[in-house]
């Protein structure tokens, strides 16, 4: 179980988009910067409406600057709607040093095509 939320995490610890923020990689139970610093999850649940919460742009603005002075360096979102855009979101969050994980289900917890095209929508971000 350890060794999947380890692989799990490291598939979809969102990297971020620019040089701003270092790629993550797991080695073995730990996670390292592309820098070769260990990394350390500080992380938030994010899902502040049952909506999708990276295609709010002014919600997003308004809340990374707000973790990031928390301290958090990673969210974790629940839903994601793939045909939503999440550019605006996954920059701020970047620009921000937060990384996001993102669960590959839908409100039914079912992994089908929707899921699918959720991982597939942020796959052009380095926060992937």
């Amino acid at each position: 179980m350890h060794t999947l939320l380890t692989r799990t995490a490291a598939a979809l610890a969102l990297a971020t988009v620019g040089n701003a923020t270092p790629s993550i990689t797991s080695k073995g139970n730990k996670f390292f910067t592309s820098d070769g610093e260990q990394w350390f999850i500080k992380g938030v649940a994010y899902q502040p409406t049952g909506d999708d919460p990276l295609a709010n742009p002014v919600q997003c603005a308004l809340d990374a600057p707000l973790m990031k002075r928390l301290g958090a360096n990673t969210i974790r979102v629940y839903h994601v709607d793939s045909s939503a855009n999440h550019d605006a979101c996954m920059q701020t969050f970047a620009n921000a040093g937060i990384y996001a994980f993102v669960d590959v289900s839908t409100y039914s917890n079912a992994l089908t095509e929707v899921c699918q095209a959720a991982v597939s929508s942020l796959a052009g971000h380095l926060a992937y």
